[in-house]
C-alpha cells in the first residue's frame, strides 16, 4: 500500500505504508520531462523490504519484478496520458 502525491515540481512522489505493505520504508519517485517532442519517464526507487529473501538469487528476483512494476506502471501513466485530453 502506498501513498501517492504529485510534489509541486510536478514529480510524482508515493512512499510506502510500513503497516499495510510488506516493506519496513520505501519510496518511489517518478519524474516527467520533455525531450525532443517525446516524454521521458525517469524512476528513482528506494525500498527497505520487511522479509527475509536468500542473497544473490534472492536480490536478482526482486529487482526482476521491480523492474516489471515499474515498467507497469509507466505503461498505466501512458495510458491515462493517451486518454487526457492535450
Amino acid at each position: 500500500v502506498q501513498r501517492v502525491e504529485t510534489l509541486p515540481s510536478g514529480d510524482i512522489l508515493s512512499t510506502m505504508e510500513p503497516d499495510l505493505s510488506d516493506f519496513r520504508e520505501g519510496t518511489v519517485r517518478y519524474r516527467l520531462r520533455s525531450v525532443g517532442g517525446a516524454t521521458r519517464l525517469t524512476t528513482r526507487a528506494v525500498l527497505v523490504p520487511d522479509f527475509w529473501f536468500p542473497p544473490g538469487v534472492g536480490s536478482w528476483l526482486i529487482k526482476r519484478k521491480l523492474r516489471e512494476e515499474v515498467l507497469e506502471t509507466a505503461r498505466g501513466i501512458e495510458r491515462l496520458a493517451a486518454e487526457s485530453p492535450p
